[in-house]
């Protein structure tokens, strides 16, 4: 009789160890789905930073091929949800021009100095909420007379 009450006794231990371990697994499985949205969340925000990054650069694009015209650029759109301007956030409505930094020298070889001009480009470009600027600055690649005024 002895050994029906150890037998006994130890039926209920099993299933313990069992529902102690389907615990632990699910404690498991719930932090990996808290970890993997927090993931996603991520990388839907720097792909939208991205987005935004990609507009000012369509702008920088812009700017570019319109010089030496230094015109502001008005708010364009790319697709439904991105756009970009010359200028800030606060400059939107009201886009601000290129600006001019003078003349830039370039010693050549033969002694002789050859003046560049310098222009400054600042552009906001916006992708469903996020905001990314960038600004650059160019030297022309057009060499002209130092003593040249602009």
């Amino acid at each position: 009789m002895a050994k029906k009450n150890q037998l006994g006794s130890e039926k209920g231990t099993a299933l313990i160890v069992a529902l102690l371990l389907l615990l632990v697994l699910t404690l498991l499985a719930l932090s990996l789905i808290n970890t993997s949205t927090f993931e996603i969340g991520i990388s839907g925000n720097e792909k939208i930073s991205l987005e935004a990054f990609y507009a000012a650069e369509a702008g920088i694009q812009t700017a570019l091929s319109q010089l030496p015209s230094m015109e502001a650029i008005p708010r364009s759109e790319i697709g439904s949800d991105s756009h970009y301007w010359s200028g800030s956030v606060s400059d939107r409505r009201n886009p601000i021009p290129s600006e001019s930094l003078g003349l830039a020298f370039q010693y050549g070889s033969d002694l002789s100095s050859f003046g560049f001009r310098r222009i400054r480009i600042h552009v906001t470009g916006e992708s469903q909420g996020a905001v990314r600027e960038l600004e650059v600055q160019v030297k022309g690649n057009r060499p002209i007379s130092p003593t040249t005024e602009y």
